[in-house]
């Protein structure tokens, strides 16, 4: 059975390299430009969210924790390039811990996106 994917990025070229890297490995992606968008739709059958941490209107922390609230059994994976707050390293720290079941550092590669993915959803 296909997996489905929520993911959530408000840099659209990054989002797209990400749901390309997905839909490439089979996985079935929804995607959304910001988490506000995504909130309506995570109730719907997902395996996996992944969600930017820095984003305008709702950031990834935000949209974890209405997951845990909404969908407790549906596993979070953070991406993070640390933008103005600073870098990646730093915006991790901010996280709760087991918000997420990982956070991976923008820009990352390919292998170690479907490593995070796959462990994730197992």
């Amino acid at each position: 059975m296909t997996k489905r994917i929520l993911l959530i990025d408000d840099d659209q070229p990054f989002r797209e390299s990400v749901r390309e890297i997905l839909e490439s490995e089979g996985f079935q992606v929804a995607e959304y430009s910001d988490a506000i968008y995504a909130v309506p739709h995570i109730k719907e059958p997902f395996d996996l969210a992944i969600t930017d941490i820095m984003m305008a209107e709702m950031d990834g922390n935000q949209l974890a924790h209405t997951i845990r609230k909404d969908n407790p059994a549906l596993p979070v994976l953070g991406m993070t390039g640390g933008g103005r707050i600073g870098d990646a390293s730093r915006i991790k720290s901010f996280c709760p811990p087991k918000l997420f079941t990982a956070i991976l550092s923008k820009p990352f590669l390919a292998e170690e996106l479907l490593d995070a993915v796959n462990t994730s959803i197992n």
